[in-house]
């Protein structure tokens, strides 16, 4: 009940600023299981859900609603390389089945428009070495959609189920250029960091482990702390991430 009740506060918000949605309805029992229905003027539906054995080819459309400099921004998946691309789509609708990562689409008129997730929501092993619990987020919403709340709103989705299953912080990292994400991610309360060496096409939690050739690029790497009295161990964490990724990829 209390996921159902953070939901019902960030989306009742969200409406507020949307006088164009007429219904919000909220099925969250816990964080693998979340539906929410939304109606705008003329009998328009939205729904956010998990992602869903099937979705393969919904992740494929929503790949081609991203210009090129989106997927530049967003790419925790090879977009330009359809074969890789299918499978790295794959592996992360199973990890998602599994409960290792919370992973969502957001779709419109059974149109996927967004596409947003916790990577290793279930239990990040490379974290848990510090004893902490820290997954990573990563959103996107299609062009045509930027600049309307979305992204706002499924970060602030993300939040919620991160401090539901009780998580100490959430970390993100985002492209130099990615000026309108940056905005969302401070409006949001995320605190900057510095910038660290960060993997693409890659589950970042998986990269230091993967033996495969990997590119990478400087970002800003940013936290929200959820458990207030292990912030020093928390910034010494991803203090030292930025260091260790220094090394691997020399």
């Amino acid at each position: 009940m209390k996921l159902k009740k953070e939901l019902n506060k960030i989306l009742s918000e969200f409406q507020a600023k949307r006088p164009d949605l007429s219904a919000v309805k909220i099925n969250a029992p816990d964080a693998w299981n979340i539906r929410i229905d939304m109606t705008e003027a003329e009998d328009i539906k939205y729904r956010v859900r998990n992602l869903r054995k099937d979705d393969l080819s919904e992740l494929l459309k929503f790949r081609n609603q991203l210009s090129r400099q989106s997927r530049d921004m967003f790419c925790p998946y090879p977009w330009n390389d359809k074969k890789k691309l299918e499978q790295s789509l794959v592996e992360g609708i199973q990890r998602a089945i599994s409960k290792i990562d919370a992973s969502f689409l957001t779709v419109r008129q059974g149109e996927p428009i967004g596409h947003f997730f916790l990577w290793k929501a279930g239990g990040n092993p490379y974290s848990q070495k510090y004893g902490l619990e820290i997954p990573e987020l990563g959103v996107a919403v299609a062009d045509t959609y930027q600049g309307q709340g979305l992204g706002l709103l499924q970060v602030r989705i993300l939040l919620a189920i991160a401090e539901h299953l009780n998580r100490d912080a959430v970390e993100l990292t985002t492209a130099l250029s990615n000026d309108a994400g940056w905005q969302i991610y401070l409006k949001a309360g995320f605190k900057y960091l510095g910038i660290i060496k960060n993997p693409l096409e890659i589950d970042v939690t998986e990269a230091v482990n993967n033996r495969r050739k990997i590119n990478w690029r400087e970002e800003r790497q940013m936290v929200f702390i959820i458990n207030q009295e292990k912030t020093n161990a928390i910034l010494q964490y991803l203090s030292l991430k930025r260091k260790e990724y220094e090394k691997f990829i020399k």
